[in-house]
């Protein structure tokens, strides 16, 4: 569910944060935002379902977005639910941070865990085939993949005009999307709807101009892509954990793999799952505020 995807991406980058303390120095705010944004990128997959808390973030133009997506993986737990899947991500992210700063070193680094991952999908497919059903044919109809194909390397191609053309200006319009639906996703999960006597969508609207300051604002968003990618990695762990399982070789293979140990909403992920997560993450919050707090005192 997606209160579990995103206590589960929070989690993940407590966790991780604490090994990366050693290699980069993270203030109280990059802390936050991180665990922020990994939590709603850890409901971000989930944008190949119409019904989803991040389909529903922006009303009509997030579902067309999950209805577009949906078409373009094959349907929900597909594309976006793969090896290759995380390797689009962690492109877009990459390469938008890198546009919008100018560094080369954020742009190899996108390319560089992109052809990885892409790698360990084809791995994956050839290493469990499982079904007959692989390229193309894990569309629905025999148009369907080649058409999805040609509408993603247009996609490609106009992002390459922008980056050509327009790099910071790209490459903010990249970070800009990708904040505001896992921001949005994040706010979700809290319930604050309805929150102001206008009965405004606050949860929806909300992310909007936060999105807008920290893109305006003179702060360091180098946690931004790397929290995307996390979140992204994270939900799909966690839909390998349920009986459903994930198609990590997708295109070339439909088998899903994972433990499948229990199923979505079961008492086992309400109850040990859940609390596991957030013991886990009070530890890490404690212990990261700590770190945090040292370095700003001797820095």
């Amino acid at each position: 569910m997606g209160k579990t995807h995103a206590l589960s991406g929070a989690m993940a980058f407590g966790v991780a944060a604490i090994p990366a303390a050693q290699l980069v120095h993270l203030t109280l705010p990059e802390l936050l935002l991180g665990t922020v944004v990994t939590a709603g990128a850890a409901m971000l997959p989930d944008i190949d379902h119409r019904e989803s808390h991040v389909a529903r973030t922006l009303g009509p133009l997030s579902r067309g977005l999950a209805c577009g997506v949906a078409w373009l993986a094959g349907g929900h737990r597909r594309g976006v639910h793969s090896l290759v899947g995380v390797a689009v991500v962690a492109l877009l992210a990459f390469l938008g941070a890198a546009l919008r700063a100018g560094s080369t070193s954020w742009a190899v680094a996108g390319v560089v865990l992109a052809v990885v991952l892409a790698g360990a999908g084809l791995l994956a497919g050839m290493a469990w085939p499982g079904d007959r059903r692989r390229g193309w044919r894990v569309y629905p109809k025999p148009w369907h993949g080649p058409a999805a194909g040609g509408v993603c390397a247009a996609a490609a191609l106009a992002l390459a005009v922008g980056a050509a053309e327009a790099p910071h200006a790209t490459g903010t319009g990249v970070l800009a999307v990708l904040l505001v639906l896992t921001l949005a996703s994040a706010a979700r999960v809290f319930h604050i709807r309805h929150w102001t006597r206008l009965r405004a969508e606050v949860d929806d609207w909300l992310p909007i101009p936060v999105t807008a300051f920290l893109l305006v604002g003179d702060l360091d968003l180098r946690v931004v892509p790397v929290a995307v990618v996390l979140g992204v990695i994270v939900h799909i762990a966690g839909d390998m954990a349920t009986v459903g399982g994930c198609p990590l070789g997708w295109p070339w293979s439909l088998t899903a793999r994972g433990p499948r140990k229990f199923r979505t909403n079961s008492p086992i992920e309400r109850g040990p799952v859940t609390w596991a997560c957030l013991v886990i993450l009070a530890v890490t919050v404690l212990w990261n505020s700590g770190i945090a707090q040292a370095v700003t005192r001797h820095g």
